[in-house]
């Protein structure tokens, strides 16, 4: 079994990966985020994937994508 910590750092990994690629192809990135989210939550509705696994995977992908994007949009003052 892998330790929580393994998982969030490739979760927020993928996220900054994810982050780089909306600055070039939002709308394709949008798109797999969303194919993502669908794929997800039909794996939890079977109950292949539980909520709690789910959130473990989806949140530090979001604030990594979410961090990689403020920093490429952010201009000091």
């Amino acid at each position: 079994m892998q330790k929580p910590l393994i998982t969030l750092t490739l979760a927020y990994v993928a996220g900054l990966l994810f982050g780089h690629c909306f600055l070039y192809a939002p709308a394709v990135v949008s798109t797999l985020i969303v194919l993502a989210l669908l794929i997800a939550g039909i794996c939890s509705w079977a109950g292949l994937l539980s909520l709690r696994r789910l959130l473990l995977l989806a949140v530090p992908c979001a604030l990594g994508l979410a961090a990689y994007v403020y920093s490429a949009a952010w201009i000091p003052s």
